[in-house]
């Protein structure tokens, strides 16, 4: 999810199976299979606000936490690593275990696969995996 999407997010937006955009970027909505480890995490979240996130001494929704990412990258030890980048390592690793381009493109909301192709770095192993299935033929 973009960050927006996920400082929007509402309890009203989840269910037992899939998180839903009503609003993407796009415009266009969209619905996210909830993973078993996202349905654990959100599970163990007090849900006394609309808002999954926010702020709780204004009782409002974030609107950027980029001072709390930067102290977690700063304490993970982590060097010239941005939120957007975790949407380009989620492309990736689904790419690269063999998830069709197209189902990437829906689960990030992407308008124009195009734009899914540069988010989607294979990774050296996958190219020679690939190569060496032709061997099969």
């Amino acid at each position: 999810m973009r960050k927006g999407e996920i400082l929007a997010l509402k309890w009203k937006n989840i269910d037992n199976k899939y998180i839903h955009i009503l609003e993407s970027k796009s415009g266009n909505s969209r619905k996210i299979p909830n993973s078993g480890q996202l349905k654990e995490l959100l599970y163990n979240i007090p849900k006394d606000n609309e808002y999954v996130f926010y702020n709780h001494q204004s009782k409002t929704k974030y609107t950027d936490i980029k001072r709390q990412f930067n102290t977690a990258i700063k304490n993970a030890n982590i060097d010239n690593f941005r939120f957007h980048d975790l949407r380009h390592t989620a492309a990736t690793r689904m790419v690269n275990n063999g998830i069709d381009l197209v189902v990437v493109k829906e689960i990030l909301g992407h308008a124009d696969i195009k734009t899914t192709m540069r988010y989607a770095h294979s990774l050296e192993e996958t190219k020679i995996k690939a190569i060496n299935i032709l061997n099969s033929y």
